[in-house]
């Protein structure tokens, strides 16, 4: 049974699938054309739907790689809960490839490395503290 660290490291990256997984479908949403968005703006809002628009727009395959990342996640989930080294490897690539997609559509480059670098240590700095107790 995995002691309390690396616990917490699994509900985080739960909850970093789940936000992943809707990111995607908002992302299927504007794909899908007009009629959606309008059920969009009601979920997230106007200003939140106007990013996705603009983020589709400008990177139309930044949903594939949010996907992957929820996918590679929740593999990590999986391996951590029973305590594998596997999975923070798998952890550092998911986190990793949502930093980079983040980074790709930024308009300001700035304010989204600040935010995905929190995000990411978050995630993280509980992951590296329980290193040792991974096999």
């Amino acid at each position: 049974m995995p002691n309390g660290l690396i616990r917490l490291v699994v509900i985080q990256f739960v909850i970093y699938v789940i936000v992943a997984v809707l990111a995607f479908f908002a992302w299927a949403m504007v794909l899908s054309g007009r009629g959606s968005l309008s059920h969009l703006e009601v979920i997230v809002g106007e200003y939140l739907s106007g990013h996705l628009v603009r983020w589709t727009s400008q990177f139309p395959m930044w949903g594939v790689l949010i996907l992957a990342s929820a996918t590679s996640a929740s593999d990590a989930v999986w391996l951590l809960h029973r305590s594998r080294r596997e999975g923070a490897y798998l952890g550092l690539i998911s986190i990793s490839i949502g930093f980079m997609t983040n980074i790709m559509f930024a308009q300001n480059v700035l304010v989204h490395s600040l935010i995905g670098a929190l995000i990411s240590w978050a995630l993280l700095a509980p992951l590296i503290t329980a290193w040792k107790g991974l096999k």
